[in-house]
């Protein structure tokens, strides 16, 4: 008799650097990838599975348990849906450098997501 299993969430195969608390300190992680469920991470000393750790990237935090680890890397369970849209979104520091490649009338043209302007542009 065959069992049915439930479907995998769809992955999504993307690299994005984040921060795993270890202890009472943070290291720095990278995130391989990502679906609605859960995450594939990358770091030197994985936490070994059944362990409970947070991932935070940005604004968000990403709380579950270490299903199975690896050498180098290990797989999270996350207690809530992930946001993969929101994880993995560009930063307004891009939309900043093309904001400053741009010169004069294109600078006044251009959407400004910074509080703060250059006082010689005007």
């Amino acid at each position: 008799m065959l069992f049915a299993s439930k479907p995998r969430a769809e992955r999504l195969l993307r690299f994005a650097r984040a921060h795993l608390r270890k202890g009472d300190g943070w290291i720095e992680v990278s995130i391989a990838n990502a679906s609605s469920t859960g995450l594939m991470v990358k770091c030197s000393e994985p936490p070994p599975a059944g362990s409970r750790v947070e991932i935070r990237r940005r604004g968000l935090t990403i709380g579950g348990e270490v299903v199975w680890a690896g050498q180098s890397r290990f797989g999270l369970a996350s207690e809530n849906e992930i946001d993969c849209e929101a994880l993995f979104a560009p930063s307004d520091l891009d939309t900043n450098r093309r904001w400053l490649s741009k010169t004069g009338d294109e600078r006044r043209a251009f959407p400004r997501w910074w509080c703060w302007q250059r006082r010689r542009d005007r």
